[in-house]
């Protein structure tokens, strides 16, 4: 059960350390609010590409180059352990154990006049 579910740990603590990364970077590359800074880390990871909020420097470009390039690694990562685990058959062996349960469950009569 623990490994089931250790790629989506990964996925998350990357993602959210991606949105730390570019909130702080942001923050004080641009010299701009909280709240900007997760704006622009979460357009920019999206790659929504709306206005920025400041006017961009080299610094702050390579930091969204850096955050471009995660957040597609992420989307890479993500979908292929979503395809691995639709193709491990992890999906038909759960369907398959259901039919099974539900075909082979045992009925107990229940005699109420006692």
């Amino acid at each position: 059960m623990r490994k089931k579910h250790s790629h989506l740990v990964r996925a998350l603590i990357f993602f959210f350390s991606l949105i730390f990364i570019g909130v702080i970077g942001y923050s004080v590359m641009l010299q701009i609010s909280f709240i900007d800074a997760v704006y622009m880390t979460i357009i920019t990871i999206s790659t929504v590409g709306y206005k920025e909020v400041a006017e961009m420097n080299a610094a702050a470009k390579l930091l969204s180059i850096f955050i471009i390039f995660g957040g597609i690694a992420l989307v890479g990562y993500t979908l292929t352990n979503f395809v691995e685990f639709l193709a491990g058959g992890h999906v038909q062996d759960a369907w398959r154990r259901r039919r099974m349960e539900k075909r082979f469950s045992i009925q107990v009569p229940m005699n109420l006049s006692n």
